[in-house]
């Protein structure tokens, strides 16, 4: 989530008074211009900074990681191994 973008949920969930949120949904903060993480962590219900992730929780950025390395094995897997790889 851009730092802009929190932000604007800050403001609106401080208008709305400020009601508990459990903060469902975390997402790490990106800078606006680059997109380069900033390091924290905020929830996209409130805006509120988050500490870190839930145990166990995998967030976006980790599992198009994950998905990514996926992609890269199997593609590695394919060029070294051509007749071990169906398509």
């Amino acid at each position: 989530m851009k730092m802009s973008a929190a932000e604007q949920l800050r403001t609106s969930w401080k208008a709305k008074g400020t009601p508990p949120c459990d903060h469902p949904n975390i997402e790490q903060e990106r800078e606006d211009s680059r997109g380069a993480g900033t390091g924290d962590y905020v929830c996209t219900t409130c805006g509120a900074f988050v500490d870190r992730p839930r145990d166990g929780y995998l967030g976006k950025d980790v599992s198009e990681v994950l998905v990514c390395y996926a992609l890269w094995v199997y593609e590695s897997l394919s060029t070294l191994h051509p007749h071990r790889v169906t398509s």
